[in-house]
């Protein structure tokens, strides 16, 4: 899909690169000025780049024409070595872009966007209550740092928005992954510290930060990951956590990528982190994120060099994790060899189907997301293999499961499938709008309550 023209450059930039040196002459000027003599005062900060929302895609259903319920904020991780058609681009990609979702699952274009200090590759949510204000955590891994937005109502397009508030450095390297634990009380993070091959493992781990109510966020602590595998040596010669995912009241579950380990914490009262245990996964597996389910101690587990979904029980009190099950995210059309990498895994709402999607990089291997029923002991039966577009890293559920929403790496499209209710199968097309490049995050923004002079009396 070609990119919008709005969002590309022009046929002027030839001109404007020609011109760039006089420019560069310019803006140094006030300081040459200041060494001869000059004001002494410092040159003022220059603006940081306006965000250009994407060009919405012309639509002629009906369906999005139904007022928006849901806002729906797209982040961007950049391009991945192995997506050739995926071409870097920072204005594009240092964005966070919101779209709208509506009843019947039909994307619609907020014309809203942020640019942000860095890549926002996860982002996560914690919603309002006990008079604490809703939350939106953006983790920077190429600058080392999160961001930290407030909800607030749309005045423009209805729902909820977010608010650019502040930014603050983690204790680790390349955070991506964060989310909430502990009822809303403290951001959990995965510091992964890459480049992929990277034989060191300092600065790999997971630390936390407490979440005050204006959501501000305090480092409390920091818990070093060390050692990979080296099964797979360009991926695994080091610790790389990839995410770390509340449940229950206190527990917290890390995918190390690098280790082919899987960790239990639990988060104290404190916000201390205490490891509990780890699981090992076959060596070469590269655990990378997790879902657990709505209501029953599961955890699904995808790895990414594995191309599998493994089903862990739960120990509700240690937090022990138990393998029931493991299949393949692949189709059966793809050949034998490594040549397409697991990325993301959801569940429905209903917890009886479960999701995850696969990036090809080689010849003969398909973009699709695998769709598995559960069954009886946590076996995920496979019922179909969806083709999608290039390089799904993200995937989101609307909250009320009649949709799934699917990021295209290489050119940012964002695609929202019809989810049939009862089977589970995804179906025809419902829309499609443009993210950031890059696209590989989605956070579900929560519905605020009205303001007081919007209540009726």
């Amino acid at each position: 899909m070609a990119r919008p023209a709005g969002r590309l450059e022009t046929a002027a930039a030839p001109a404007l690169l020609a011109a760039l040196p006089a420019l560069a002459l310019l803006a140094a000027l006030p300081v040459l000025l200041c060494g001869c003599g000059g004001p002494s005062s410092p040159a003022p900060t220059p603006a940081p780049p306006q965000c250009v929302p994407p060009t919405p895609a012309p639509t002629t259903d009906a369906r999005t024409k139904v007022e928006t319920i849901t806002t729906v904020l797209v982040g961007s991780g950049g391009c991945d070595g192995q997506d050739a058609a995926c071409k870097d681009n920072k204005t594009l990609e240092a964005m966070v872009v919101s779209l709208g979702v509506d009843g019947e699952g039909a994307l619609v274009s907020q014309q809203r966007c942020w640019t942000v200090p860095g890549l926002p590759a996860w982002l996560a949510v914690r919603g309002p209550a006990g008079g604490a204000r809703g939350c939106l955590f953006a983790v920077y891994p190429d600058t080392s740092s999160i961001g930290i937005f407030q909800l607030e109502l749309d005045s423009l397009n209805g729902g909820t928005t977010a608010k650019m508030v502040s930014s603050v450095a983690t204790k680790g390297v390349n955070p991506v992954f964060g989310d909430v634990a502990l009822e809303g009380k403290y951001l959990v993070v995965a510091d992964y510290h890459g480049p992929d091959d990277v034989k060191s493992s300092d600065g790999a781990g997971v630390e936390s930060f407490a979440i005050s109510a204006d959501c501000g966020l305090k480092f409390v602590d920091f818990r070093e990951h060390s050692g990979g595998s080296g099964k797979v040596p360009d991926r695994q010669a080091g610790a790389h956590p990839h995410s770390a995912v509340a449940w229950g009241p206190d527990l917290v579950f890390v995918c190390d990528l690098g280790a082919d380990k899987i960790f239990s914490y639990r988060v104290e009262a404190n916000g201390s982190l205490s490891v509990l245990s780890s699981v090992d996964t076959a060596a070469g597996f590269g655990p990378r994120h997790s879902v657990p389910h709505p209501t029953k101690p599961m955890l699904f587990v995808v790895g990414e060099m594995g191309c599998e979904v493994l089903t862990y029980n739960i120990d509700e009190t240690t937090g022990t994790l138990t393998l029931a099950s493991s299949v393949s995210t692949k189709p059966n059309t793809d050949p034998p060899s490594y040549g397409s990498k697991a990325a993301e895994v959801v569940i429905s709402p209903d917890g009886l189907h479960v999701y995850a999607s696969n990036r090809a990089f080689s010849p003969g291997f398909r973009h699709t997301v695998a769709v598995f029923r559960l069954m009886d002991g946590g076996v995920l039966e496979p019922i179909q293999q969806m083709d999608c577009p290039s390089f799904p890293r993200g995937m989101a559920m609307t909250p009320d499961g009649k949709a799934l929403l699917v990021a295209s790496q290489t050119d940012g499209s964002v695609v929202s499938y019809q989810v049939d209710p009862e089977t589970g199968l995804l179906g025809e097309v419902i829309s499609t709008q443009e993210g950031p490049l890059g696209a590989a995050a989605f956070a579900v923004l929560p519905e605020l309550p009205a303001a007081p002079s919007e209540l009726s009396v």
